[in-house]
């Protein structure tokens, strides 16, 4: 199985993890990133991280990125986007944050 994990734009963009394939041909538009698994211990976070380097991932794992449209669900009405507003607003009404997530 895998697990998919909705990031904002911004940190979907390293270049050793680029989109799925050159021509997204899902119906939704969904923008799947290529599938990978962490190397060591972490958590979900990891996966968008602005320090992350190649090695810290292995491709072909079991962990889907899939890239929110900037605008949220006002710009894209997908569970991308709407993963990403409602973690963000959680997170401003007293959830405890990270320096990524803001």
């Amino acid at each position: 199985g895998s697990v998919c994990a909705a990031l904002p734009g911004d940190e979907c963009e390293q270049p050793y993890l680029p989109p799925m394939h050159y021509r997204d041909g899902d119906r939704f538009e969904t923008a799947y990133r290529v599938t990978v698994d962490l190397r060591c211990t972490g958590t979900v976070a990891d996966l968008g991280a602005a320090d992350a380097e190649p090695d810290d991932f292995a491709r072909r794992g079991h962990m889907v990125r899939q890239r929110a449209q900037d605008g949220g669900v006002p710009q894209r009405p997908g569970h991308t986007e709407a993963a990403v507003d409602f973690a963000r607003r959680a997170l401003a009404g007293g959830g405890k944050s990270s320096d990524k997530a803001s």
